[in-house]
């Protein structure tokens, strides 16, 4: 699946900003979750809005607060 270049880039970005032991886990269910919702669009393309949403609902509830921080600090909505 791709993704739309600026999506990439934020979701590189996020995931600087995540500490340094749950990078690689967000980094794998949120690709999967972001993919799943591109898919249930009919859609090959990962866009912002996949990712946003792949973040909210794979993302602990415990670090929802954190999390809708980062959001806004890379401007994803």
């Amino acid at each position: 699946m791709e993704w739309e270049q600026k999506t990439e880039e934020k979701f590189k970005t996020l995931l600087t900003k995540l500490p340094f032991f749950h990078r690689h886990i967000a980094e794998k269910v949120v690709i999967k979750k972001a993919e799943e919702l591109a898919a249930q669009r009919n859609s090959a393309i990962i866009q912002e809005d996949d990712l946003a949403q792949a973040f909210r609902t794979e993302v602990p509830e415990v670090f929802k607060s954190y999390l809708e921080d980062l959001l806004k600090d890379v401007d994803l909505k």
